[in-house]
């Protein structure tokens, strides 16, 4: 066989012959100069500032919510306190039972 025998064996006749171009070789230093990669560094470091900076508000709400926790166990260490104590004096009505309630309710009923 001929190599115009081959040739027209591998392509199409309506398929245009495709050229391969050169790579241009570049440089280790001419890719860090690119403008591109510039862009995405500046990108990466602004994700890692982004991320400290959210690492340091984490563990200032988590501060808040500890505080948070430590205040409502007071307030129903003490509802438990005053309406034990005012049940052995027989001083607990429904008006204090609906008042503790409220407020151990909004406690813990509230979102966020």
């Amino acid at each position: 066989m001929n190599e115009k025998t081959v040739l027209s064996l591998n392509t199409d006749e309506t398929e245009t012959p495709r050229v391969k171009a050169e790579q241009p070789s570049l440089d280790f230093n001419e890719i860090l100069k690119a403008p591109i990669f510039q862009y995405v560094s500046n990108i990466l470091l602004t994700i890692l500032k982004d991320k400290e900076l959210r690492k340091y508000t984490l563990e200032k709400s988590l501060n808040h919510v500890r505080i948070e926790k430590y205040l409502q166990a007071g307030v129903v260490f003490t509802v438990i306190i005053a309406s034990s104590l005012l049940a052995s004096m027989d001083r607990f009505d429904s008006s204090m039972g609906v008042l503790f309630g409220t407020l151990i309710g909004y406690m813990y009923g509230k979102k966020g």
